[in-house]
């Protein structure tokens, strides 16, 4: 159980619920409303008003196949950290299993890597081309203070930012 009291589940449960809250939360946001009967959840003519306008884009991050695949059949983007790419070959074909369930691609699909500042800093070009090459569309990065504030402009220059 959590500090609240709140009980947790198994990592199984977990990501079942998530399955639920995928369907669950983009039905609420149109406004009308929504009836569902599920293992985790029970929502009976549950409504969200006012709906959001734009909806916002559901991301979810990902270690395991299962949560990619998920991705795939429910969300607008995965996130990956940079320190799991050792598993990428099977987050991403679970991720491209998802996304054909629902007869996607990864064309308007938002692919995400978390990474460490070390990890970019040293070369922050090269970095952002192999993201890229890996079919990341954004990055990114994990900065602990002291926030290298200098590096920050330098790096932002050598990027046309």
């Amino acid at each position: 159980q959590a500090a609240f009291g709140i009980a947790q589940g198994s990592p199984v449960e977990r990501v079942e619920a998530v399955e639920e809250a995928l369907q669950i939360i983009p039905a609420l946001w149109s406004g009308e409303p929504v009836t569902f009967a599920g293992k985790h959840y029970q929502l009976e003519n549950a409504i969200v008003a006012p709906a959001p306008q734009p909806r916002p884009p559901i991301i979810l991050a990902a270690i395991r196949p299962r949560m990619a695949r998920l991705a795939g059949r429910y969300a607008a983007g995965l996130n990956v950290q940079w320190d799991n790419r050792a598993r990428f070959p099977q987050l991403f074909a679970a991720l491209d299993e998802g996304l054909a369930e629902r007869g996607r691609d990864r064309s308007n699909f938002d692919l995400s890597v978390h990474a460490g500042w070390n990890d970019f800093a040293p070369d922050p070009l090269g970095a952002l081309e192999r993201w890229q090459r890996l079919g990341f569309t954004r990055a990114i990065m994990h900065v602990h203070a002291p926030f290298p504030l200098m590096q920050f402009e330098n790096i932002a220059r050598q990027i046309g930012l």
